[in-house]
C-alpha cells in the first residue's frame, strides 16, 4: 500500500512540474546556470561592435526571456540566440549585434520537468530588434520581431515535430511563425521553372523526357518548363498574381491575431510579410529584363507591368516610434530601384541620388552601402561619397564608422584566432610582413572555386620568399567541419597558415568589424598592421595582383 502511495504520489509530482513549466509564467522559470548574463558573453568584442554593456545596466524588466525546452531526456545540443537592437539592416546582420549561447540542463521534478531539457537566456535591450535561435547550427526561428519585456516559451519535440510558442508573448511568436509557413507555401506552390529557348534542347535523351514527364503526372507538376518569352510571361506572371490566395489568407491571419496585440504590430507584419511575397516577383521580373536585353518593346511591356501591379512601392517604412524601420520593406524597395535603374540604363547609385531627399533615400543609401561594404563591392572613394548624401544623422554616424572601417591605412587591429595546433594565433605576430588573408567556409563552392582559379595559382609564383605570408580563416562553427575542410584540399594547402575562429564563426569580432558574412572575401594588410584592401578584391582577381605588385617586390 505505501509502495502504491509513493508511485501516485512521484506521479502527482510530475504532472504538475509539467504544468508549471508549460504555464504562461515564464519569467518564473527555474533559474540556474541556463541563466545566460551578457557580462558573460561580450568578452573579447572590439569595441566597434555596441554591446549590451556599452550602455546603462536596463531595469530587470527590460530584458527578453527566452525559455528554450526539448521534449527529450538529453541533449547535447548547444542554444544560441543572436539579437539585433534597431538594425539598419538586420538581414546583413548589421550594425549592432548581440550572441548569446547556452547548453541544456536535464529537467527534473524541481527544475523544469522531468523527461525534458531545457535552456534559459536573458537579453539585455531597450529597444525592440529582430531575433534569430538556432539548435547547434540549425535555424528554428530566424529574424523575429522582439521586444526587450517579451518573455517566451519554446517548446519543441522533434519526435512530432511540433514547435509550440507559449508564455505572455506567445501570439507574437505564433503569429510570425504562421506567417512564415504561408511564404513557404507561396514559393512551394510555384514550384521550379527552367526556362529555355525555343529549339532549345532541354533534355539530353528522349528516355530521360519520357521519364520526366511520367514523374510530373504521379507526382504532380513540381517542375515546369518555361519557354523564354518576355510577354507571355508576363502575362503569365499578371494572372498568377491575381489567382493567388496568399493576400487573403495573410489577411485572415492578420485578421485572427486582432486584438491580441496592438494594431501597429499587426500593420508592421503584415506589411513584412507581403514585401517578402513581393521581392519574389520583382526577382523574376529582373530576370525578364535580362531576357529582354535591348529589346525596347520588351522593356516597354515591363515598365508597363510595373506601373499597372500593386508591388509594394507605396508601403511605408515607419510603423510608430515603438517599432524598427521595417526592414523587408526597405529590402523590396531597393529592388524596385534597382530593377527600374536596370531598365533605364543608369546605376542604381545614380538613380538613388536623383530620388527626392528624405528618411526613405537615407535608408536606401545606407542598405545599399551596407550591402556593397557586405558582399565587397565598391571602392572606399565610392561609397564614402553615397554617405555624404545621408542626412539623418544617427543613420549617416553609423555607416560611417563601417566605411572608415574598410578605408586604406586603417590599422586592421590585434585579432585572435587558433592554429592546427590549437595555439591561439594573434594577427600582431606577423608585423613586419605583408598578408594576404581569405576568409572562407568549408561547403562553400565560391570558395573552393576561388581558390583553385586564383589563390592556388599565385601560391607557385610566390615559392621561396618570405616577404609576404599567406593566412587561411575558416569562418566554420565545428572544429571538426574546419579539419575537414582543410583535409580535402579545396580551400588552402600548406603554403597557407590555417586559422580557425574558435566555434565564432561569422560572430568573431574580425568578421563583424568588416561585416564579413559571405565568402570568399580577401583581403591585404601592409607590414604595420594596416589596411590595403578589401574591397573589390575576389571579383577582380587583377587587382589583387596589382596590388600585391605595388606593396611587395613579388613579381607576378
Amino acid at each position: 500500500m505505501k509502495k502504491l502511495l509513493l508511485t501516485c504520489f512521484l506521479a502527482l509530482l510530475c504532472l504538475v512540474g509539467r504544468y508549471l513549466v508549460a504555464s504562461d509564467k515564464v519569467a518564473d522559470s527555474p533559474p540556474g546556470n541556463g541563466l545566460v548574463d551578457a557580462s558573460s558573453l561580450q568578452s573579447g568584442r572590439e569595441e566597434i561592435i555596441p554591446s549590451a554593456s556599452d550602455s546603462p545596466d536596463p531595469k530587470p524588466n527590460s530584458n527578453l526571456l527566452f525559455y528554450t525546452q526539448l521534449m527529450q531526456r538529453a541533449s547535447d545540443s548547444k542554444v544560441r540566440v543572436t539579437f539585433l537592437p534597431d538594425p539598419m539592416d538586420a538581414f546583413s546582420g548589421a550594425p549592432d549585434f548581440q550572441e548569446y549561447s547556452d547548453s541544456f540542463q536535464a529537467g527534473t521534478l524541481y527544475d523544469g520537468a522531468y523527461g525534458t531539457v531545457w535552456s534559459r537566456i536573458s537579453i539585455p535591450s531597450k529597444r525592440p530588434g529582430y531575433l534569430s535561435l538556432y539548435l547547434d547550427d540549425y535555424p528554428v526561428i530566424q529574424n523575429f520581431l522582439a521586444f526587450p519585456t517579451d518573455s517566451i516559451h519554446l517548446v519543441i519535440d522533434k519526435n512530432a515535430g511540433q514547435k509550440i510558442f507559449t508564455g505572455p508573448s506567445y501570439a507574437l511568436y505564433e503569429l510570425q511563425d504562421r506567417l512564415h509557413t504561408l511564404l513557404e507555401q507561396s514559393m512551394k506552390r510555384a514550384g521550379i521553372s527552367i526556362h529555355h529557348r525555343e529549339g532549345e534542347e532541354v533534355f539530353a535523351h528522349p528516355d530521360i523526357q519520357e521519364a520526366f514527364i511520367k514523374n510530373q503526372q504521379l507526382f504532380g507538376p513540381k517542375l515546369q518548363l518555361t519557354k523564354i518569352d518576355v510577354a507571355e510571361m508576363l502575362h503569365a506572371l499578371a494572372l498568377e498574381m491575381e489567382e493567388e490566395s496568399f493576400t487573403r489568407e495573410l489577411e485572415r491571419l492578420i485578421l485572427f491575431y486582432h486584438k491580441k496585440m496592438p494594431d501597429a504590430v499587426l500593420d508592421f507584419l503584415q506589411a513584412q510579410t507581403l514585401a517578402d511575397y513581393f521581392l519574389s516577383k520583382v526577382g523574376r521580373l529582373q530576370t525578364l529584363v535580362n531576357y529582354a536585353g535591348d529589346s525596347l518593346r520588351e522593356k516597354a511591356m515591363i515598365e508597363e507591368f510595373i506601373r499597372q501591379m500593386e508591388l509594394g512601392k507605396s508601403m511605408p517604412l515607419e510603423f510608430g516610434s515603438d517599432l524598427p524601420f521595417a526592414e523587408k520593406v526597405l529590402e523590396l524597395k531597393l529592388k524596385l530601384a534597382a530593377l527600374e535603374s536596370n531598365l533605364m540604363g543608369e546605376s542604381l547609385e545614380n538613380y538613388l541620388v536623383d530620388i527626392k531627399p528624405g528618411l526613405e533615400r537615407d535608408l536606401m543609401i545606407s542598405k545599399l552601402v551596407f550591402q556593397r561594404i557586405k558582399l565587397g563591392k565598391g571602392r572606399y572613394g565610392q561609397l564614402d561619397s553615397l554617405q555624404k548624401l545621408i542626412a539623418h544623422p544617427i543613420l549617416s554616424d553609423k555607416l560611417q564608422k563601417f566605411i572608415t572601417h574598410i578605408q586604406p591605412g586603417q590599422p586592421v587591429g590585434s585579432f585572435e584566432f587558433i592554429n592546427e595546433q590549437g595555439e591561439k594565433i594573434s594577427l600582431d605576430q606577423f608585423r613586419g610582413k605583408t598578408l594576404l588573408i581569405n576568409t572562407y567556409f568549408t561547403g562553400c563552392s565560391a570558395s573552393s572555386s576561388y581558390y583553385h582559379r586564383v589563390l592556388s595559382k599565385l601560391e607557385s609564383a610566390l615559392e621561396d620568399q618570405d616577404e609576404l605570408v599567406l593566412i587561411s580563416i575558416s569562418a566554420d562553427r565545428s572544429r571538426e567541419k574546419w579539419e575537414t575542410g582543410i583535409a580535402s584540399g579545396r580551400y588552402n594547402s600548406e603554403s597557407w597558415i590555417r586559422l580557425f575562429s574558435g566555434e565564432q564563426g561569422y560572430s568573431h569580432p574580425f568578421f563583424r568589424k568588416y561585416l564579413i558574412s559571405s565568402a570568399p572575401r580577401p583581403l591585404l594588410v601592409d607590414p604595420e598592421g594596416n589596411l590595403i584592401a578589401i574591397q573589390e578584391l575576389y571579383q577582380n582577381p587583377e587587382r589583387l595582383q596589382q596590388l600585391l605588385a605595388n606593396h611587395t617586390s613579388i613579381k607576378l
